[in-house]
C-alpha cells in the first residue's frame, strides 16, 4: 500500500495544531510547514545565505531578525513574493522528504498557506486529501488569546 498524504490547512486559530496533534496520537506522521520555514532560515542554509546577501538589514550578527523581515515583506509586495520564492521551495522539498521518510502509511502536512502557495492542480497532484479547518471568529480569538497570541490575527474568515 502506498503512502497517503493529507494537507491540513486553515486560518490562524482554526484548530490545525489540535487536529494534527489528534492525528499524531493516532499514529499519523505529522509535519508542520511553519517549523520547516523556521529551519529554512537557520544559519548555514542556502536560504539563509540568499536572504542575508539580499536583505542584510534584516539580520543582526548573522541571525535573521524576523520582525525586520516581516516589516520589509509587508511593506513591499514584490519583495514579499521574492522572499517567498526563496523560502517556499525549500520548505516544500523538506516536507516532501520528511513525508517520504515517515514510517506510517498516512502522513499529514500542516500547511497554513496551502491555497496561497499552490495551484489547484498542484494540490490535486501533491495530496490525496485536503482538510480545511474553519472556526467562527470569536472561537479563533478565544483560542489565540489562550495561546498568548493577539486576537487581531484571526480576522480572516477562512
Amino acid at each position: 500500500m502506498s503512502k497517503r498524504v493529507i494537507a491540513v490547512t486553515g486560518g490562524i486559530g482554526s484548530g490545525k495544531s489540535a487536529f494534527c496533534a489528534e492525528l499524531s496520537e493516532r499514529g499519523v506522521a505529522v509535519f508542520d510547514a511553519d517549523e520547516s520555514a523556521r529551519r529554512a532560515v537557520e544559519v548555514g542554509t542556502d536560504v539563509h545565505r540568499t536572504l542575508l546577501a539580499q536583505l542584510p538589514q534584516c539580520f543582526d550578527d548573522g541571525e535573521l531578525n524576523r520582525s525586520a523581515l516581516a516589516d520589509v515583506m509587508f511593506s513591499d509586495t514584490s519583495l514579499r513574493q521574492w522572499v517567498e520564492s526563496v523560502i517556499h521551495p525549500w520548505v516544500r522539498a523538506e516536507m516532501a522528504h520528511l513525508a517520504a521518510q515517515a514510517k506510517s502509511d498516512l502522513v499529514a502536512l500542516d500547511i497554513p498557506l496551502l491555497a496561497e502557495t499552490r495551484s489547484r492542480s498542484a494540490v490535486q497532484a501533491e495530496f490525496d486529501y485536503v482538510v480545511t479547518l474553519w472556526a467562527p471568529k470569536m472561537q479563533r480569538e478565544t483560542w489565540l488569546l489562550a495561546r498568548g497570541l493577539p486576537a487581531h490575527g484571526s480576522t480572516g474568515n477562512r
